[in-house]
């Protein structure tokens, strides 16, 4: 089982991998560029009705972003594809190096229009989330 480390670590890396789980238990798998992750480990003051005001940390405000990659008849906004979509929760692999990952569950906040890089033979869209569940899990071998 890996080890969660929910404020420590690497928080940008070159590669990611964004991972949809269909109906159907299918995953769809998109590859994206540049991904950063700038983790706030700072103490927040959280109340509650029973205990009053206490600190804790928490991930609430980790904004993950990173640029989808794809064929340009390929695109991951199709829902024959991905279907990406704002709103739309994924899981993500975030490499540190070739074997090891965190992984991450976000909820897809904004989508900015494709960019064609020079050939025009890859499209890259920029995106970013919320993190979902407030953890990141690291490392894990890839799958």
């Amino acid at each position: 089982m890996a080890e969660d480390r929910s404020t420590e670590g690497c928080t940008a890396g070159p590669i990611a991998k964004l991972v949809r789980v269909k109906d159907d238990d299918t995953e769809v798998v998109y590859t994206a560029m540049n991904w950063r992750l700038p983790l706030d480990g700072k103490q927040k003051d959280i109340s509650n009705f029973r205990d009053g005001r206490r600190k804790a940390n928490t991930l609430t405000d980790a904004t993950f972003s990173a640029d989808v990659v794809w064929d340009p008849d390929d695109p991951p906004t199709t829902e024959a594809n991905m279907g990406l979509r704002l709103g739309m929760n994924l899981k993500v692999r975030c490499y540190t190096d070739e074997t090891h990952f965190f992984e991450v569950f976000v909820k897809v906040a904004t989508i900015s229009p494709a960019l064609a890089n020079i050939d025009g033979d890859v499209v890259m869209m920029p995106f970013t989330a919320g993190l979902n569940n407030n953890e990141i899990v690291y490392p894990l071998d890839p799958t």
